[in-house]
């Protein structure tokens, strides 16, 4: 399927009001650029403000100006142009972005929502022409520029090996918690004990150390991580009973399968594989629940207008962290939209920044409301094709991550995979974990805690390589956990003694359910007694 590259047009209407009405039959050419319909249509993207009407447009409607309106004659000129432009052949149909139907009205009015209007002009419309007109409309047109395709950042091809044929099942030297998963032992950004991944000894402690987090929470299934992406898998063991039902905006809405490429599954199953389960990868979230929304076409291609529609579907299932292992070379109307939606109704958003070194951050990444992380090795060492930039946040293991594989010649298995896209899931998985201990955190707290626990790398400081440096799972936890209450105070005098570390103890002792810090939880063992010490070093915010 090819992907649209038609025009985006931003129009700010000023002042006037818009009605719709059905196409006269046998709609084709004709009108701007001497257009004919028989290549079929191509989707652009229009932005109308918020002070006209915004009502649901069905498919195959156009838009026309109503006489009489008011307004000051230059702006309902203008307006009128506009609205002839429409009409004159040159757009087979006409809707709203998801029909004008969000979750919530009043904030997708101020992210801007009501303001996408999706066009569909027929191929063969000369868009240069097309644009050079819109901008001259002066005051209404706000900018005119080309709609933005892109695609899925994982390696070129999907060219990524079988696990199994590489020799990596020799287990990592013992751990202090380890999981009952066949390949966490090659799950370096997982636990990193120095093991080695694919011929490259790791760093002993170069990793986020989301097994320690663990020992603070193993997240909860009231959590829902949206991965927006190529789909995924509804057949994989280790994820089957972790997906709601999603959506595809492309193509057949019920079908979010990504059986082509196995980039989303890829995705999902680092962020919240099943796990603990005696086989196949652990998820960064144990418990947390996978949204699959369908973006790309099966060869991962897709554009900014679909994402769009995707992300904001999403946030309104009631998504809480989104994860966008994808990007565009540059942002438009709707997706900076539906990026303001997600973070004005509390979603996290989580986006790859690139696989281009010598390119710009992608957007949505780009944009300041998410969450942009490049990738590093088992070696705390960026990865050479990670896209640098001002506003790279964080980076996390991207490089040789295992994790869940699905397609028609490797069925339900599991590969390695590296870029961009495979450490975008991880920091999704660990701001997922953070809600699971306090859900009362904004993103733009998530991002902050992120950011400011991270392992510096690089210069010192925030660089543009590194960005605020390498997660740390579980300093982030841990912080959103001490946001929530002051646990470890537990003679309740608002100060951290030895006597709250006797009195603990002793709760621990008498198998007080307030000792019980740890999965697994209604068991008394020494990861309860590790969540303790940890509360108690971090101290009372």
């Amino acid at each position: 399927m090819r992907v649209a590259t038609g025009v985006a047009l931003v129009v700010l209407a000023l002042g006037g009001s818009l009605s719709w009405a059905a196409p006269a039959s046998g709609v084709s050419g004709g009108g701007f650029g001497g257009v004919g319909g028989s290549d079929g249509p191509r989707s652009i993207v229009v932005a109308l403000r918020s002070d006209f009407v915004a009502v649901p447009v069905e498919d195959g409607v156009r838009v026309r100006a109503r006489a009489g309106d008011g307004g000051d004659g230059a702006d309902t000129d203008a307006l009128a142009s506009v609205a002839a432009l429409m009409e004159s052949g040159a757009f087979a149909r006409v809707r709203m972005l998801r029909g004008g139907v969000f979750g919530d009205p009043q904030v997708a009015a101020r992210a801007g929502l009501d303001r996408i209007l999706l066009v569909t002009p027929w191929a063969g419309a000369d868009d240069a022409a097309l644009l050079a007109r819109l901008r001259a409309l002066g005051p209404v047109v706000a900018s005119a520029q080309p709609d933005v395709a892109g695609r899925v950042t994982g390696p070129d091809a999907f060219a990524e090996r079988r696990a199994k044929d590489d020799g990596l099942s020799d287990p990592a030297r013992s751990s202090l918690f380890r999981t009952s998963d066949e390949w966490f032992s090659v799950q370096y950004g997982l636990l990193n004990l120095g093991q080695a991944i694919d011929g490259q000894d790791g760093v002993d402690g170069a990793s986020p150390d989301v097994a320690s987090a663990w020992t603070l929470t193993v997240g909860t299934p009231e959590t829902l991580i949206a991965v927006i992406d190529a789909g995924v898998s509804p057949r994989h063991p280790d994820l089957a009973d972790k997906l709601v039902p999603g959506r595809a905006f492309i193509g057949d809405p019920e079908v979010t399968d990504d059986g082509a490429s196995s980039h989303g599954t890829h995705v999902a199953g680092i962020a919240a594989a099943s796990s603990n389960n005696g086989f196949g990868v652990a998820g960064v979230d144990w418990r947390a629940r996978v949204l699959p929304v369908r973006v790309t076409t099966e060869t991962g291609f897709t554009n900014a207008t679909i994402v769009a529609e995707g992300l904001t579907w999403a946030v309104d299932q009631g998504a809480d962290v989104a994860s966008l292992s994808l990007g565009f070379g540059s942002g438009n109307a709707a997706l900076e939209a539906a990026v303001e939606y997600a973070a004005l109704m509390g979603v996290v958003t989580v986006a790859s920044v690139g696989n281009l070194p010598g390119g710009t951050v992608l957007y949505p990444a780009a944009y300041e409301q998410t969450i942009a992380v490049g990738a590093t090795d088992n070696q705390d060492v960026l990865w050479q094709n990670s896209t640098r930039g001002p506003e790279v946040d964080v980076v996390a293991p991207g490089v040789n991550i295992m994790s869940t594989w699905d397609t028609p010649d490797q069925p339900e298995t599991y590969r390695l995979s590296t870029g961009t896209s495979q450490a975008v899931p991880l920091v999704a998985g660990v701001a997922s974990l953070m809600l699971s201990v306090n859900p009362g955190l904004s993103p733009e707290d998530v991002r902050r805690i992120i950011e400011r626990t991270a392992l510096d790398l690089g210069e010192p400081g925030r660089d543009d390589l590194y960005g605020a440096g390498r997660i740390d799972a579980y300093g982030a936890v841990l912080e959103a956990l001490r946001l929530v209450d002051c646990v470890a105070d537990f003679d309740g005098d608002g100060r951290l003694t030895g006597f709250d570390l006797l009195l603990y103890l002793q709760a621990f002792r008498d198998q007080d359910p307030r000792a019980d810090l740890a999965e697994p939880f209604g068991v008394f063992n020494y990861f309860d007694v590790t969540a303790y010490l940890g509360l108690f070093d971090a101290g009372c915010v």
